[in-house]
């Protein structure tokens, strides 16, 4: 974050990033309020709670006055978005919540856990109302994710092999999609271009390459796309007269405002708090230490196609910060469980 916040020194432009530079203000203050001051139980529950209520007049909305919560003419006609502006950003929303609330329901009271599968159903009527094939591809993959870490403890000759087993029909159906890309999101509806996405990325890719200076650190937040800065204005030999906002792409727009030295620290980040997660339930075997891993993989899976880290304020991206600044609070907690469940089993385990 403060590489973020700093870079406006190394752009054309300072005054405009500094200006923005408000919005990762609010969201780092924000995260680390509600890391310093919560649990992790505790944030399941605010995040569960906000999450309830978007879902809850989301669905109000679509099925009480369609006019507000169904996209009416155009191409996405019939189409759930509850209380937000598009199809998708509601599709989002909902594959977050229904993993927040996948884990709850195995937390808490009877009380909680039945409200949590309540909010488990009302989520996948909105993804599936949403139409939003990107979203509903993601949540069988969130799924899998889950029942992958929830049912293995990750010890034993059989975990290992179900792993192991897991691991290589991945790489199976991974080579089939990219070896079939084009056969396969055709036969389903799909633009083989990801709607345009390809040409974005390709020119963002071309920009970068062309200035090995921006190449490594950057043009700053949100001027790339910024038609006043005249960096985008090239992109019409691809589509003639639409000038993209933003990459779709979570990664290439990290590194399009700051770098690969950036990205590269957001890499680092990233693993290490996976990391300490996966230790925590490793050693614990509570289903609480899920719900990072879940949405840390969500966050991996769905910047793929979507723009939801640091562009703008986001949810997600302030939803990463609270389970980062959360895992380096508990990490030398962590370290000490495993020192002791070492110390006290060692024996056992080298033998």
């Amino acid at each position: 974050m403060a590489f973020v916040l700093y870079s406006y020194l190394w752009n054309s432009d300072p005054a405009v990033i500094l200006d923005r530079n408000r919005e990762v203000l609010q969201m780092l203050s924000f995260a680390f309020y509600i890391s310093s001051r919560f649990s992790l139980l505790d944030q399941l529950y605010i995040m569960s709670a906000a999450f309830g209520l978007g879902g809850f007049f989301s669905l109000f909305y679509a099925v009480a006055q369609p006019s507000v919560g169904v996209h009416i003419g155009g191409p996405h006609d019939g189409s759930w978005k509850g209380i937000f502006a598009q199809k998708n950003v509601l599709g989002r929303f909902s594959l977050l919540s229904f993993s927040a609330f996948l884990i709850l329901q195995y937390q808490g009271k009877p009380l909680v856990k039945n409200l949590a599968r309540l909010f488990i159903a009302i989520f996948v009527i909105l993804l599936l109302q949403t139409t939003s094939k990107s979203a509903l591809g993601n949540l069988f993959i969130l799924i899998g994710i889950f029942c992958l870490l929830y049912y293995t403890n990750w010890r034993g000759k059989k975990q290992v092999v179900f792993v192991s087993f897991l691991s290589t029909i991945a790489y199976l159906v991974y080579s089939v999609v990219i070896s079939n890309w084009v056969s396969l999101l055709t036969s389903i509806g799909r633009d083989p271009t990801l709607t345009g996405r390809t040409y974005i990325w390709s020119f963002a890719i071309e920009s970068l390459r062309s200035d090995p200076s921006k190449l490594l650190f950057g043009y700053g937040r949100g001027i790339f796309f910024d038609p006043s800065a005249g960096f985008i204005q090239g992109f019409s030999k691809y589509i003639p007269g639409y000038l993209p906002p933003h990459a779709h792409n979570g990664f290439i727009d990290m590194i399009l405002e700051i770098g690969i030295v950036g990205f590269g620290l957001f890499v680092i980040c990233y693993v290490n708090t996976y990391r300490t997660y996966l230790k925590k339930a490793t050693i614990t075997g509570d289903t609480l230490y899920v719900f990072p891993l879940v949405a840390l993989a969500f966050l991996a899976i769905y910047n793929i196609t979507e723009s939801i880290l640091i562009r703008g304020t986001s949810l997600y991206w302030t939803v990463f910060l609270v389970l980062l600044f959360s895992a380096n609070r508990g990490k030398v907690l962590v370290d000490n469980e495993i020192s002791s469940d070492r110390s006290e089993t060692g024996p056992e385990k080298n033998s």
